[in-house]
Order: structure tokens, then C-alpha cells, then sequence
């Protein structure tokens, strides 16, 4: 838990951060939703909330990443890795838009 608050805080190498935190952890979250979404006998409420926590997740992931790539500021993989936070930060918000009627609707 003091890693995942660490992180959070920024203070975990800028490595650990993107290739395990953010990559590594959003992918495994990624590929089990896939996985449970061909399963036509799993619950749909509880799939709205793993994706949920995924999603919550990966807000959780971009500002522990970025808060680590700021103590490199000058080196270009940590820009690189900042533009590719920003596209996820876009795509997450797009996924939210995309659930929020299948949420409102199952209610």
C-alpha cells in the first residue's frame, strides 16, 4: 500500500512508474475486461464496476506517472511519456461519455 502512495506522490523512479504502474497494471485491467466481456453469464453490474474501478484506476495512474516524469522535465522520454498520458487522459474521458448511458440505463 506505501508503494501505491509513493507512487501516487511521485516519489517512485519515473521508470517504475510508467512500465509498471501505468502500463503494465492498466494492460492486465484491460485484458481481463475483454476477457469477461465475451462471457455472456457474467453479471452485468459487476462488469460496470470493474470497468469502473479501471477507469478510476487510470486517473489514479496518470497523475502518479506525470507527478514522477516531472522530475525529469528535460529528457526526452519523459515528454514523450507526457503526451502519451494526455492521449490516455483523453481516451478515458471518451470511455466515461461512452458508459454513462449504459449506466444511467441499467439503473
Amino acid at each position: 500500500m506505501k508503494n501505491f502512495i509513493n507512487f501516487f506522490k511521485g516519489e517512485e523512479s519515473y521508470a517504475a512508474s510508467f512500465w509498471f504502474y501505468f502500463v503494465t497494471i492498466n494492460l492486465l485491467f484491460i485484458l481481463i475486461l475483454k476477457a469477461l466481456s465475451n462471457s455472456w453469464s457474467f453479471p452485468l453490474w459487476l462488469m460496470l464496476l470493474l470497468y469502473m474501478f479501471h477507469v478510476s484506476y487510470g486517473f489514479f495512474s496518470i497523475v502518479g506517472t506525470w507527478r514522477a516524469s516531472m522530475k525529469f522535465k528535460k529528457k526526452l522520454h519523459a515528454t514523450i511519456g507526457q503526451y502519451i498520458l494526455v492521449f490516455y487522459f483523453i481516451r478515458l474521458c471518451f470511455q466515461l461519455y461512452l458508459l454513462y448511458p449504459a449506466v444511467i440505463g441499467s439503473l
